[in-house]
């Protein structure tokens, strides 16, 4: 046989042996525990897989437990109607069907489904949320409620306010200021070296700790090189979820509504203002794109209104 004869052959072949590898396709109950693993062995952090069987098996209980080859793209539409209809936010509905789509993928890859049939339903448009960064009235007002430690948190007051301290003066996301060990933090020569947390950053990256943040974090009575920066008080970590408790009581108690991302933007703001460009911003971040990193800045940063103030149109 020659090989133009084999190559028809295998062409007349090739429909028949993709219906017979999209027939045999298991429920999604079924198909769930194995797309869990998989994403798991892909990298992906414990806490987004979770969120990601959660959230596909809301579309189960909309779809029923089918077949995974009966997937439509006609019942991802009918799933992101019925989701608009229950009067969620856009971009509530888009991870919703973001959800859907990397559960599709991953039949296409085991056989189950030809092509990714959610691709073909277009995702609802959803504006950036305006940045808030924290004023320079906050920010004082902020390190003051730090300050000083109230008769009920003696003892957790000193990890709070490092946990503070760690995500304003270093832009930590949340989960990041969690996995924090203090083998990472290097005081001699002045760095953080913040470890890639699941998806996020894609990377591991390296910020420099000023002068403010070594002087709080030379406080902490131990620092092992195995222990939570951010602790329990035996050196196991918080989880992001206790770490938010600092913002969501303890602050609050102290006044002060402040959510965690706000130290993030405020970090990079500051940084904007200060003169810095964008590119040694996004390093910092750790973000991938620089739109990212845009959309952290202050719209009324004053970099831009002292941009403003240089316009002149008329002659002197």
């Amino acid at each position: 046989m020659t090989i133009i004869q084999f190559s028809s052959a295998v062409r007349r072949i090739q429909p028949a042996y993709a219906l017979a590898r999209t027939t045999h396709a298991p429920n999604l109950t079924v198909a769930i525990p194995d797309w869990r693993d998989a994403r798991s062995a892909d990298g992906c952090r414990p806490r987004g897989v979770s969120t990601y069987v959660d959230k596909f098996e809301q579309f189960v209980v909309f779809a029923g437990d089918i077949p995974s080859n009966q997937i439509t793209a006609d019942l991802v539409e009918s799933y992101k109607l019925h989701l608009h209809k229950r009067g969620l936010e856009s971009s509530t509905v888009r991870h919703a069907l973001t959800v859907v789509r990397a559960f599709c993928a991953w039949c296409v890859t085991k056989g189950y489904l030809e092509e990714n049939v959610a691709l073909a339903v277009k995702h609802p448009k959803v504006e950036p949320p305006d940045p808030d960064p924290l004023t320079r009235e906050q920010i004082a007002l902020l390190l003051a409620a730090c300050d000083t430690p109230n008769q009920s948190h003696k003892i957790t007051w000193p990890r709070n306010r490092r946990a503070v301290f760690v995500m304003l003066y270093a832009g930590l996301r949340i989960a990041e200021a969690a996995e924090l060990r203090w083998g990472d933090v290097d005081l001699d020569r002045g760095e953080i070296i913040v470890r890639r947390v699941g998806g996020k950053g894609g990377k591991s990256r390296v910020v420099p700790i000023c002068e403010e943040l070594g002087d709080e974090l030379r406080c902490a009575t131990s620092r092992r090189s195995s222990d939570a920066v951010i602790d329990q008080g035996d050196g196991t970590k918080l989880t992001p979820k206790s770490l938010a408790h600092i913002f969501e009581r303890w602050l609050t108690d102290r006044g002060l509504k402040i959510h965690p991302h706000q130290l993030r933007k405020t970090f990079a703001t500051e940084l904007y203002v200060a003169g810095e460009d964008l590119t040694t911003i996004q390093r910092l971040l750790g973000h991938k794109d620089p739109k990212t990193t845009m959309r952290y800045l202050g719209a009324s940063a004053q970099k831009e209104r002292d941009a403003v103030q240089k316009l002149r149109f008329r002659d002197k």
